[in-house]
């Protein structure tokens, strides 16, 4: 049995500093990011992206993600691993749970999200028994 779960995604703090910045290659950054789930999912995540920067504009990401929080007033765990990028003002991922506890224990699945500017966005994650 497959769930759709959505939720709203409200950045709380960003972190980011450059570990690698040379003419000779594209910046590089690590970013600690702590965000809040609203909706379907209520919680919070710790999420690590590390950047590449091919320009100004763009840059393209991967990380994990640890969200905990509450579904249907049970208690879930997932450890989410993203690839994305940054083009055109809009930050978007596609992810897969890598481990999934309580309520989601057994589930595998993977979703994703576009955020532009102002830090909220929708996020979306099907989950489907292993």
């Amino acid at each position: 049995m497959a769930l759709k779960i959505t939720a709203q995604v409200q950045v709380e703090k960003w972190d980011e500093h450059e570990y690698m910045e040379s003419s000779k290659i594209h910046k590089q950054s690590q970013a600690d990011i702590h965000q809040r789930y609203t909706g379907d999912l209520e919680g919070r995540s710790e999420l690590r992206y590390l950047m590449c920067y091919p320009d100004e504009t763009r840059a393209k990401f991967v990380g994990f993600e640890h969200l905990s929080g509450q579904w249907q007033g049970k208690d879930v765990d997932l450890v989410l691993e993203h690839h994305g990028e940054f083009n055109g003002g809009v930050a978007s991922s596609r992810f897969d749970v890598l481990s999934s506890r309580g309520a989601f224990e057994g589930y595998r699945g993977s979703g994703h999200f576009a955020a532009g500017k102002g830090g909220s966005f929708s996020f979306e994650l099907v989950l489907e028994t292993i």
